[in-house]
């Protein structure tokens, strides 16, 4: 969850490598620097969950990772 400079909420969900996550020393409650250049927000997120990723199933496309 992000807070916009307006007053706005960014709910974020976002696919990364348990790597990433243990490096960052991610948990929740955590807050962390965050960037969304196409909402035009840049703040301070708060990791809500971390969960196991779901399914991913085969076909055409590609994953969407945020």
């Amino acid at each position: 969850m992000m807070l916009r400079t307006d007053g706005g909420i960014v709910d974020i969900e976002l696919l990364r490598p348990t790597s990433i996550v243990e490096k960052l020393g991610l948990e929740p409650g955590v807050y962390m620097p965050f960037e969304v250049e196409e909402l035009k927000s840049e703040s301070w997120a708060t990791v809500v969950s971390i969960e196991s990723c779901p399914p991913i199933h085969d076909g055409d496309g590609s994953v969407i990772t945020g």
